[in-house]
């Protein structure tokens, strides 16, 4: 066994070595294997009505969505000798894209705590044009905030938080994380809205929508404030514990839970199927946690 380990281990070690002999043959230092980044800083503004939407596509970068002071559009960030991003300002929508060296995802850095703002990407847009936004990260967390003239929003990251505060729009949300919590607080949409936690829990304050539909495989779901025709919550382990805007004789309620007990207006009941003539429906399911379902009127 300890023989298998010692051949593992350097074989590693070997792997390692070689790879940054290809990459100094290829150009790269040996110093850009420990730390030696070198990043510059990028700002560039556009006129409101330059683009109709954004398509960002980006690697290591949390993304921060703000209202723009200038009235114009300006993204600001840092590229790097390893790390840049790749602008296409040609079309309808200004589409960004992570690009790098072949040899950046193998860089040792030791100074890691001090490149925080190096991974932040800011995008400041005027708050009375209509954007459809779609965010792709895939180490990243992604925020918007004070947008009450939203289009459609797509944002899926595999690593991190997803945050939205004081946002309306009349088209679809649709948010996802792989690893990382998913916060809504006072956002409203005719349309539908989706989140999506593989690892993470779902919070949701004073949420508008025609209806809503939150998933994870592993944490809590949370809310208050919730006004929808419809809603469905499913979570694989974790407690369950929602308030809705209106009258609980007004929707068809369904609770299912493995291993946990119900709550009906802060009341521990035993049925878990309620109104089944009703056309309005929340279905609350875990596998493992208490389900409390409560009502304004």
């Amino acid at each position: 066994m300890y023989k298998l380990i010692k051949i593992g281990l350097a074989l590693i070690i070997i792997g390692f070595i070689v790879s940054i002999g290809f990459g100094i043959v290829s150009g790269a230092s040996f110093n850009s294997y420990f730390g030696d980044e070198d990043f510059t800083y990028v700002e560039k503004t556009y006129a409101a009505d330059d683009f109709s939407g954004f398509d960002f596509d980006l690697s290591n970068k949390a993304v921060i969505i703000l209202p723009s002071e200038s009235g114009n559009v300006d993204i600001k960030y840092y590229d790097s000798d390893l790390n840049w991003i790749e602008v296409d300002e040609t079309g309808n929508e200004l589409i960004l894209q992570s690009d790098g060296e072949w040899y950046a995802n193998m860089v040792v850095n030791f100074s890691l705590f001090s490149l925080t703002k190096y991974s932040e990407f800011y995008l400041y847009i005027p708050v009375s044009e209509h954007y459809d936004i779609t965010i792709d990260s895939s180490n990243g967390a992604i925020s918007l905030d004070n947008y009450l003239s939203a289009g459609e929003l797509n944002f899926d990251t595999s690593n991190g938080a997803i945050n939205l505060t004081n946002v309306e729009s009349e088209d679809f949300i649709d948010l996802k994380t792989s690893n990382g919590r998913v916060t809504l607080i006072n956002v409203e949409t005719t349309n539908e809205i989706s989140a999506d936690s593989v690892n993470g829990r779902i919070t949701l304050e004073d949420v508008i929508a025609l209806s809503i539909d939150v998933n994870t495989s592993n944490g809590s779901i949370v809310g208050s404030g919730l006004e929808t025709s419809n809603f469905d919550a499913h979570t694989s382990n974790g407690n369950i514990e929602l308030t809705f805007v209106g009258s609980f004789a007004d929707y068809h309620l369904r609770m299912s839970t493995s291993n946990g007990s119900y709550y009906l207006n802060n009341q521990k009941v035993t049925t878990n199927n309620y109104n089944t003539d009703k056309n309005n429906e929340i279905q609350l399911d875990t596998s493992n946690g208490n389900i409390k379902a409560n009502f304004s009127s």
